[in-house]
């Protein structure tokens, strides 16, 4: 019997050869390493640190959180708790830079600069930018709103013509009234 060639589709397994498990990284969501990813999160690494320190593909992670809620929203928090330790980071250099004139204040300035741009992106409840639309009228009035039916009296009976008529009589009479006063 010829032998197959590994690459050969159609080939099976030796039934008596162990089973290597494939390498990888892990790809199974567990609390555990939720809670790790929170953790380093908290501490002020941002989602993509997070994956790398742990060894983590971020399309996995990303995968988890549309697969569980919980995990969605345990990231947010951790996005929220990332900004607050990184501005507690930048009030710590503020006060550096303070105390030691020597140092480049186009540098902090850059650090703040950039600190901002992270905060309002990843924390927009937070730290974003309001911005407040109001809708109004001419002049700032309140809008308008106005209704119009239309009657198409080829569709009425002669009694509901007759009943149109006269309340469009009683209408106008009671303009006119009206105008007098």
């Amino acid at each position: 019997m010829p032998k197959k060639k590994p690459d050969d589709v159609n080939a099976k397994p030796d039934s008596n050869l162990p089973v290597k498990k494939k390498p990888g990284r892990v790809t199974t969501y567990s609390p555990d390493i939720a809670d790790t990813i929170y953790d380093l999160m908290v501490e002020g690494m941002d989602m993509t640190e997070a994956c790398n320190a742990l060894g983590l593909n971020r399309g996995t992670v990303y995968r988890w959180k549309d697969a569980n809620p919980e995990f969605e929203s345990l990231c947010a928090r951790a996005r929220e708790a990332m900004m607050e330790k990184r501005i507690s980071n930048l009030r710590a250099l503020i006060k550096e830079y303070e105390d030691d004139k020597t140092k480049d204040p186009q540098f902090l300035k850059y650090k703040l600069s950039l600190e901002q741009w992270n905060a309002e992106r990843i924390a927009p409840r937070m730290y974003g930018l309001k911005n407040k639309t109001e809708i109004s009228g001419v002049n700032g009035n309140p809008i308008q709103i106005q209704q119009h039916s239309i009657i198409d009296s080829r569709n009425l009976t002669q009694d509901e013509r007759e009943m149109l008529r006269q309340v469009l009589l009683a209408a106008q009479s009671r303009e006119e009234a009206d105008e007098d006063e």
